[in-house]
């Protein structure tokens, strides 16, 4: 009976394999239906250990009904997707499908029954083969491997991370199973009876935690039995341990005996990794656990270990066919031995230090063997990007350091190291074009730039302090290598004035051609346009999808954001959104960024992804929808989210853009056609010269480059970009060029960029690639992007700019070129975000990688580096859980750079190694993870820190912070915290930091910290101050003299008696231009704000933003006649009755106005106040039923914006258009919306 079972369990395990490796739509189901039928397999595997107990045959009759029929479920499924089944057999299968019984606690309590008498059965008695020893723990790790993707959770404990440490620990055990006996079936019996015990025990856990799903009693047992389990793994218990070592030792004795033959080479090789592999893993886990207190010096020669194991892993993953069998001997006796010591920790800590000392040498010497075989030369790892940018950076350094006083016994050093750099700077910018036409010069170029690269270091190290004793050493080697270098460079330069060769600069100033708009240009679509909105707009009730499909480059996204944004569109629909879903989809974050739109009140970091789904599901129910979901990659993704959009017959629609028709398969994609040649030539004129006519003289050039663009836009627009930086005299060259490399419209598109890319200045080159650490269609924003920028040294400085500034040219060269696309716009013109075509994300990612600029790991990146990486690696991106850094965190000691791009907000993350083990980083982005409670003390040992952003539950930041003195931007993200963070005495001593960013309730300081301080001059945006009542607000201000840009949060103001509040900002702030001042409270808004607040601002402000106040109208009549204020944002902002009346001359440069959340009815001028408003901003001001006719006459009015406002107003702003268009103003646009 038994035997039947098992034969009918495997046939449908494997029927269900094939349905869940198929991507069925029922994937969730069939998963946990194979994870049952596996448990089934194992179980009906151990009841061998049962003989002939009598319970077994009334369970056997019971489970065969229930498997027999399963079987012909899947079996039917299977055939059906094979072609050999018809539709119906399949509708009926799937009928039954509903109503799997695999659960049936009428035999899931007789099973735990007899688990627990197979579990009292003594070894001996019916033990197992070891082929069905290695069957159970085939299936088990089967099952483990896919247990936290079925996100069962007991009285609020997630059993995922244990049953994974669980997995992890029987991978071990298989491991060493393997390692050291080849096969499970060759393991000896002491061995073998250990594995067969867990096995038993590992099995049963899994059972319980499927059958007492929904039991909240069950969960601290069943975590205490993991964790039960898991010791009895480990080699804690001393005969586990005797077994272990026994068979390590013994399998030395048989390789010296018995060698591999040729065809088992290879899966040797295999178990060796897999085996070293699981060593490291828990040698990571076991320094985790030691402390200083057990053995001083252990923890460290352990670290020294784990990175030795780590690069000898890596060389065995990089190099399996370069191991000679000598070498490969070498190799497996020093996993054994790490194996034994490994295992002796958890014995004893005593003697150990000279069996860790000798394994040290020995992976040394190999990895000097095989490294040297397998790596290229250490100048090829080099980067490769902008050089010369790189050297005048260094100098730059060097020059700072020369200036500021430096320890005695090297006062002297970094003046002399910078004239050499000089020295070689001027050589590199002489022969920056002849290095690619002669390869001895290639090759002295090389040398020269690695003894730029070893300057850095050394400087490096010099700042954070760990040179101290080889400082000398290290200095006198660069000195020695730069004089060895010179003759070949004097040889040199003899030639280079005979060729009369210029100097290249790694710095140019804009071109002159640049188009000044920021816009996109939409050219061509209307045919195509009117035919989407009419698949929007009319039709069926029932929801539909309209899908717009087209090759990349090819519009998709520009043609859908046209009909999106058109009025008529977004008037049709009660609400819509739109989000990016990526080749890579977050089902959490698209849903996250669609609620954050449609009902941001229910938006939280820490909604998980089903309730995400139900929030959505809801926010949407019983109204006309419209969502746009650009870059859909795969029928699947749309498959995943379109559970959270109901179908309620009101004529919904579903937008999405793709490569691929398939995508949405029951609906008739719309494909996009190509620029026909005069709408091609059309948007190679807007972007080439601004919307202004050809030159006679270019017209057919224009016409020839508009044919080999083949109507794709992005071809056009990319080069356009190049013809604009590039002079009309060489314009034929770019032609001829491009007639040489067509090929296939996208492989166009890459060989432009490639082409776009040559044409870049040297020090845009590294602001471009910068696009790689981030996301695939993320919206980058500006300050953070131009923050980050500025902290790895890509900005020069300019003479009488500030370094923002600068960057921001740089910003607007690359999107003059085409390369950057403005995403949002900042009120009155600049850009707030962008972003890259994913196209141009590709060839960032790809170049990034090549030119050695950044590295990544995780999801869609290199999961191992390459081991001659290592020591060059400069910036490092993580794309993946932080756990997988933190156990590869001790290879990246050299790393200036680390940024984390996984969404990790729920979890918090211990990352405080990170200071002791990364000390040369310049920029740490931790943003986009949760590092909990505490801020580590540790920061301050990251002395060359520029930027840092921290996310978490922080609710101080240590004094410890104060030793960053290179520190120029801190943004801090605070989750779930009601009250300000505490920052400092210490933040004084910060004095290049020149940005600050604080999220609400924002950070404070302690008031009697201000005396004697120093100021922080440097200051130039500080956003999120926290001010409490009573505060010596102008003592606190006089600390940041040149601050531009502030914004405040007002504390404790709400509960106080008082009615009147004036602030005064100083007019010693000479520098600032804009202004934020917010009242904070916790929950809403208080309904009725009792205390009024005057203001006195300096005459320099240009934007000025209020939130949550109740103002004198006195203090709106002096805000109004600010002489220099440009951008006006009232909101929730209350005032004494319910009118406003404009008086002549008020806001004379007044260009943006946001009115938010009015309680205001009535709303007028006398005269014509607003000579130079641009744009108006309408929002929930629900009871406003009058505004002032002057708006009628305003030239200048180019939008107003209304939104969740009342009927009457909506029609008022319909007379205002009319009115502009009557005095000839036909371009202002009127944008109304009931959602955001």
């Amino acid at each position: 009976m038994a035997s039947d079972l098992i034969t009918s369990t495997n046939s449908a395990v494997d029927d269900m394999q094939f349905l869940v490796d198929c991507g069925s739509i029922n994937i969730e189901q069939f998963v946990l239906l194979l994870f049952r039928l596996r448990n089934l397999k194992i179980f009906l595997v151990l009841t061998k250990k049962l003989g002939n107990d009598p319970s077994l045959g009334s369970f056997f009759q019971v489970v065969e009904d229930v498997v027999c029929k399963e079987a012909g479920v899947v079996r039917t499924l299977r055939l059906f997707l094979t072609g050999l089944a018809t539709g119906e057999q399949a509708n009926a299968a799937f009928e039954l499908d509903g109503t799997l019984k695999i659960e049936d606690k009428t035999w899931q309590e007789p099973m735990d029954q007899l688990y627990v008498k197979i579990l009292d059965t003594p070894r001996q008695s019916n033990s197992l083969t070891p082929n069905e020893v290695d069957d159970i723990l085939t299936f088990l790790l089967q099952n483990l491997g896919v247990f936290h993707s079925l996100e069962w959770e007991l009285d609020g404990e997630i059993l995922g991370e244990p049953v994974k440490a669980l997995e992890e620990q029987i991978i071990f055990l298989r491991n060493l199973c393997l390692f050291t006996f080849e096969e499970v079936s060759k393991v000896d019996e002491e061995l073998l009876a250990h594995v067969e015990t867990i096995s038993i025990n590992a099995a049963y856990l899994l059972f319980k935690c499927d059958a007492d799903k929904g039991d909240k009693s069950a969960c601290q047992d069943l975590l205490f039995k993991i964790s039960s389990l898991m010791k009895e793994i480990k080699p804690i218990d001393p005969q586990v341990y005797e077994t272990y070592i026994k068979v390590l030792s013994g399998s030395k004795v048989r390789r010296r005996s018995l060698l591999p033959a040729d065809g088992e080479k290879d899966k040797e090789h295999c178990r060796v990794k897999e085996f070293l592999n699981s060593l490291i893993s828990n040698l990571w886990e076991r320094l985790q656990q030691l402390n200083s207190d057990d053995v001083v010096s252990l923890p460290d020669q352990l670290r020294e270990l784990y990175k030795g194991l780590g690069s000898l892993g890596i060389i065995l993953t990089q190099l399996p066919n370069a191991v000679e069998l000598k070498a490969k001997d070498h190799i497996f006796y020093v996993v054994c031995d790490a194996g034994v010591l490994i295992c002796s920790l958890y014995q004893t800590h005593q003697q150990l230090d000279d069996g860790i000392q000798h394994l040290l040498k020995a992976i040394r010497h190999i990895i000097s063997d095989l490294g040297e075989k397998g790596a290229h030369k250490p100048d090829s790892n080099i980067p490769s990007t902008a050089p010369l940018s790189f050297v005048d950076s260094l100098v730059e350094r060097l020059k700072e350091m020369t200036r500021c006083e430096t320890e005695t016994n090297s006062k002297s050093h970094p003046l002399t190291i910078e004239k050499e750099l000089v020295y070689l700077r001027s050589f590199l910018g002489h022969i920056m074009e002849l290095r690619h036409e002669q390869e001895e010069v290639q090759t002295l170029w090389d040398h020269v730039l690695e003894l730029a690269y070893r300057v850095e270091c050394l400087v490096d190290y010099l700042v954070v302090g760990d040179l101290s004793d080889t400082f000398s050493e290290a200095f006198d080697s660069i000195m020695k290598g730069i004089k060895n270098i010179k003759p070949q460079i004097e040889v040199r330069q003899v030639e280079i004035k005979m060729k009369g060769v210029t100097m290249a600069h790694s710095y140019h100033a804009p071109y002159q051609r640049i188009p000044s708009s920021l816009n996109n240009e939409v050219v061509g679509f209307l045919d195509e346009a009117k035919s989407i909105k009419n698949r929007l707009t009319r039709g069926l009730k029932q929801l539909q999808i309209v899908a717009i499909v087209g090759m990349p480059g090819q519009g998709k996204t520009t043609l859908a954001g046209k009909v999106y944004n058109d009025p008529y569109v977004s008037h049709h629909f009660l609400v819509s959104a739109q989000t990016t879903v990526s080749q890579i989809m977050d089902k959490r974050r698209v849903l996250f960024n669609l609620l954050s739109q449609i009902d941001p009140k229910k938006c939280s970091e820490f909604t998980s992804e089903r309730d995400l789904v139900e929030k959505v599901w809801r926010s949407l129910k019983g109204k006309r929808y419209l969502i746009f979901l650009d870059d859909v990659w795969e029928a699947e993704a749309w498959n995943s989210l379109k559970e959270a959009f109901p179908e309620d017959h009101l004529a919904s629609r579903i937008m999405l853009t793709s490569r691929q028709h398939d995508v949405a398969p029951d609906e008739e994609p719309h494909e996009v056609r190509p620029l026909n040649e005069e709408e091609s030539m059309d948007l190679l004129q807007r972007k080439l010269f601004n919307g202004s006519c050809w030159p006679s003289e270019s017209v057919d050039f224009g016409n020839q480059i508009a044919k080999l663009c083949k109507g794709l836009p992005l071809t056009i627009v990319i080069i356009a970009g190049v013809l604009a930086t590039t002079k009309p005299e060489c314009w034929k060259n770019i032609l001829s060029g491009l007639r040489s490399g067509i090929v296939s419209s996208t492989e166009q598109c890459r060989n432009l960029l490639e082409l776009s890319y040559s044409h870049l200045p040297e020090h845009l080159r590294p602001c471009l690639l910068y696009f790689a650490a981030f996301q695939e269609d993320e919206e980058v924003s500006v300050r953070r992007l131009l923050r980050l920028w500025i902290a790895e040294g890509f900005v020069r400085k300019v003479e009488m700019k500030c370094v923002e500034d600068v960057a921001e040219d740089y910003l607007k060269d690359l999107i003059g070129r085409s390369l950057l696309t403005v995403a949002k716009q900042r009120s009155i013109g600049g850009v707030k975000a962008c972003c890259i075509h994913d196209l141009l994300h590709e060839f960032c990612l790809q170049k990034a990688k090549d030119e050695r600029f950044f590295s990544f790991l995780g999801v869609g990146a290199d999961k191992v580096l390459a081991f001659h990486e290592l020591h060059n690696l400069r910036r490092l991106c993580v794309n993946s859980d932080p756990k997988h850094f933190i156990s590869t965190s001790e290879y990246f000691p050299y790393v200036r750079s680390l940024r984390f791009n996984y969404d990790a907000h729920q979890v918090p993350q211990d990352l405080s190694f990170i200071f002791n083990i990364c000390k040369l980083l310049r920029v740490l982005d931790l943003g986009q993870i949760n590092i909990g409670r505490v801020f580590p003390s540790e920061i301050g040992l990251l002395v060359q820190l520029a930027f840092l952003a921290i996310r978490g539950y922080v609710r101080d930041i240590p004094p410890s912070v104060g030793n960053l003195s290179n520190l120029e931007t801190l943004n801090l993200y605070q989750i779930a915290v009601a009250k300000p963070i505490s920052l400092p005495d210490s933040f004084w001593n910060l004095q290049k930091l020149r940005h600050l960013f604080m999220t609400s309730p924002g950070g404070i300081f302690r008031f009697e910290s201000l005396v004697g301080s120093s100021d922080l001059c440097e200051l130039d945006r500080v956003s999120g101050l926290a001010i409490p009542y009573g505060a010596n607000l102008e003592g606190l201000l006089k600390k940041f003299p040149n601050v531009r840009k502030l914004k405040c949060f007002l504390l404790e103001f709400l509960d106080k008696v008082e009615n009147h509040v004036k602030i005064i900002v100083p007019d010693f702030l000479s520098q600032l231009e804009s202004l934020g001042m917010s009242l904070f409270y916790n929950d809403d808004p208080p309904e009725d704000i009792k205390m009024k607040f005057e203001f006195i601002l300096p005459a320099n402000v240009k934007k000025l933003m209020l939130s949550g106040l109740c103002l004198y109208r006195e203090c709106l009549s002096i805000i109004s006649r600010l002489p220099n204020l440009e951008v006006l944002k009232l909101i929730a902002v209350s005032f004494e009755g319910d009118t406003w009346e404009l008086e002549e001359e008020e806001f004379p440069k007044l260009r943006f106005l946001k009115l938010h959340s009015w309680s205001l009815r009535s709303w007028s001028a006398s005269e014509n106040p607003f000579g130079c408003l641009e744009k108006l901003v309408l929002r929930k001001c629900v009871l406003l039923g009058e505004m002032p006719s002057c708006l009628e006459n305003i030239s200048t009015l180019e939008v107003i914006q209304v939104k969740y406002c009342s009927d009457t107003l909506l029609e008022l702003v319909g007379k205002i258009k009319e009115a502009q268009e009557d005095n000839g103003n036909s371009e202002l646009k009127i944008i109304t919306s009931l959602s955001d």
